[in-house]
Parts: C-alpha cells; sequence; structure tokens
C-alpha cells in the first residue's frame, strides 16, 4: 500500500514489522486529541438554533484572519487553553466573514496541525452545515489530524441534529475515500462515521473493512475489523445477517467470530 502524504507515515501501517508499535502510538495519539473542545462543538452545535449567516452585523469589527491565527498560534503552543480559545471565539461567531477567513486558516500548511484540528471544528460550531466545503477539503488535506478533524466535523454535525437532508454526494464520497486512509487513525474515525451513512452506502464499506488485509497484522485483526462488525450487528437488514453468518462460519479468529455471532443469537 502506498502511502500518500508523507506525514501520514507515522500512522501508516505499510511495514508490517512496525505495526504494532504504530498502532499504540496511534492509539495514543487519539487518544490524546481535544476531548474537551470535541464536547463543546457538540453542545454548541445541539444549543444553536440557526448557523452563522453571512452578513450578520459584526458585534467585532477588528475581528480579523490575523487575530485568529494568532490564537491559534497562541493555542498550538501551550500559551491558551482550549476552553479559553473556544470561549474566546464564541463571542466571535456571528462576525461578518468569520466562517470564510476560518476556512482560509483551515487550509493553512504554515500552521501547527494541532490549531488546525481545532480550526476545522471551531468551523463546524460556528457554521453548521454551511461547513460543509471546510469539512470536504480537509477529507483529503495531507495532515492526518485534519482529516481526523473533518470525519469527527461531520458525526458532530449529525449528533446536534444539524443534518436535515442527506450529506451531499462530494462529502459523502470523502468519508468513503477515508476507509482506504494510509493511516490508521483516520480509518478509526472513518468507521465511525460510516454509522450514520444511509445502510446501502455503509453496509458494503464496512464488509470491505472487515476482511481488508490492511486492517490485520500477522492474521490478527487491528481494531478496524472489530469495530466495523460491530456496526453491522446493529442492522437490522437480511443482507448484513446474512453476510455475517457466512463470516462466522469461515473466519479463522475467534474474536471476530464471536463478534458476528452476536447478531445471530439475537
Amino acid at each position: 500500500m502506498l502511502t500518500l502524504w508523507q506525514n501520514s507515515k507515522k500512522c501508516s501501517v505499510t511495514n508490517p514489522e512496525k505495526s504494532i508499535w504504530i498502532l499504540g502510538i496511534t492509539l495514543l495519539a487519539t487518544a490524546l486529541l481535544p476531548a474537551t473542545g470535541w464536547g463543546n462543538i457538540q453542545a454548541s452545535l445541539s444549543e444553536r438554533s440557526a448557523p452563522l449567516r453571512p452578513g450578520t452585523q459584526d458585534p467585532q469589527p477588528n475581528w480579523n484572519r490575523i487575530q485568529l491565527r494568532e490564537d491559534l498560534l497562541s493555542f498550538a503552543k501551550g500559551q491558551l487553553t482550549l476552553d479559553k480559545l473556544h470561549q474566546k471565539w464564541t463571542r466571535a461567531s456571528s462576525a461578518r466573514d468569520f466562517l470564510t477567513t476560518l476556512s482560509t486558516l483551515c487550509e493553512d500548511a504554515t500552521l501547527p496541525e494541532e490549531a488546525r484540528f481545532s480550526c476545522v471544528l471551531e468551523a463546524v460550531r460556528a457554521g453548521g452545515t454551511q461547513a460543509f466545503p471546510i469539512l470536504t477539503s480537509g477529507l483529503t488535506d495531507r495532515s492526518w489530524l485534519v482529516r481526523v478533524a473533518s470525519l469527527r466535523g461531520v458525526r458532530a454535525l449529525h449528533e446536534g441534529k444539524k443534518l436535515l437532508t442527506p450529506l451531499p454526494d462530494s462529502l459523502t464520497q470523502s468519508v468513503r475515500s477515508r476507509m482506504q486512509d494510509p493511516a490508521l487513525a483516520v480509518r478509526r474515525e472513518a468507521i465511525e462515521t460510516l454509522s450514520i451513512l444511509p445502510l446501502e452506502v455503509s453496509e458494503p464499506l464496512l464488509r470491505h473493512a472487515v476482511e481488508d488485509p490492511t486492517n490485520y497484522h500477522s492474521g490478527r485483526p487491528i481494531w478496524i475489523p472489530q469495530r466495523a462488525l460491530q456496526i453491522l450487528t446493529q442492522s437490522q437488514s437480511s443482507s448484513a445477517r446474512s453476510w455475517l453468518k457466512d463470516f462466522a462460519s469461515r473466519t479463522s479468529s475467534a474474536e471476530l467470530k464471536k463478534i458476528a455471532m452476536t447478531q445471530n443469537s439475537k
């Protein structure tokens, strides 16, 4: 498998001899992502009655890209906590061109990855579904952290009950493509995001994830197959039930067999 992003090598599983070590580092890195900010994003989306409206009167005329960029850099250097960053930006969340400015900063490769991660989630909080273009672009970004943030942003919109219509085709396709991402951390997020897509879209991808050799090391499943099976066992479709029964009969993994059989025992 080719590594498509240079800075994704640290979370790729292209080297079998290092994959277990990489898995540990990846899980640790994902666990250390800003969980507090994630909760703030979901809470804000649930509480907001409407997303950012372009042209809204600017309560802070001097709020601009330079200020936002300085805040992001302060956050990346540890000089500004994530809570403080969100509190400060909340005051400008209905400022004129705020979302446009965030969009530019999300794509600014000169910013630290951690700062851009926060920027993507803040764009979702501020703009709701108006952040779709930012998420679509972020899902193909060179930074694995930005790709993770974009997948989390899609789920935040769903969990914040802001997805009143299906995802745009371009965004759905981008989510699907992350199932083949060279970074394990991104594939983990993609699996979770698939659960909010229509069954006819997600089921074939989940099946493929279960049997994809890149999700195994020396015959042992590396988190992805287990989670894909768990999501499939929650499906009530006859095709999913039939496939799970067939998979359970032919897999050599006792762990995967046990998960697959959960559906058949219901």
